[in-house]
């Protein structure tokens, strides 16, 4: 299986339909997002419209979680306001986690970390906190998002991936997407300046 991962769009719609066409030719059988759909940038209510259209399995991030608060709040301020309705209901039903099990591996997927725990990973960082709230999981690998870093990092038995943010406007914006190849775990991501691959090594 083939594996298309992408996050922390930030409402780049542009770099969106960069990634999904990248995906798209290197032939995916499906693609996952580790949220941050939404706010920073003008198109929250298009690259909502188009995740919907794909099918692309989303789990919600923070900003996701203040974008539908705002709106509920009445807070009209900000170039980076939802519009439509329909992408606010689709942004609140959003879980904050998903599990799979994909060619006999068992995936969960999270924006900063699973059991709604605020401890982000790092290359060759797990905290503490998460690998103790990781015993209550049966998880062979752990997709994440959040810090727009692409990482591949593992401890023991269990890897950490995070393919880095689509979102490319800010210095801290890594501007790629990934794939993964299951259930061998090969990673590749891509830039999505020029679609090459960009080195990344798996760290322990």
């Amino acid at each position: 299986m083939r594996l298309g991962l992408i996050s922390d769009i930030h409402a780049d719609h542009r770099a969106l339909a960069r990634a999904l066409d990248i995906l798209a030719a290197r032939g995916v059988d499906r693609v996952v997002c580790m949220g941050d759909i939404v706010e920073k940038g003008p198109d929250g209510d298009r690259v909502v419209a188009t995740l919907r259209e794909h099918l692309v399995a989303c789990v919600r991030g923070n900003h996701d979680d203040n974008a539908v608060r705002r709106w509920h709040d009445g807070d009209r301020t900000g170039d980076d306001l939802l519009h439509d309705p329909d992408s606010v209901a689709f942004l609140a039903a959003l879980p904050a986690e998903r599990a799979y099990c994909w060619d006999g591996v068992h995936v969960v997927l999270s924006h900063i970390a699973p059991a709604g725990l605020d401890a982000a990973v790092l290359p060759g960082h797990v905290p503490k906190p998460l690998l103790r709230a990781l015993r209550n999981y049966d998880a062979d690998l752990v997709l994440l998002g959040h810090t727009h870093r692409p990482m591949c990092t593992r401890h023991g038995d269990r890897w950490f991936i995070n393919p880095g943010s689509v979102a490319g406007a800010r210095g801290r914006d890594s501007h790629t997407c990934a794939i993964l190849e299951l259930p061998s775990l090969a990673l590749t991501v891509y830039s999505l300046h020029d679609a090459r691959p960009v080195p990344l090594l798996a760290q322990r």
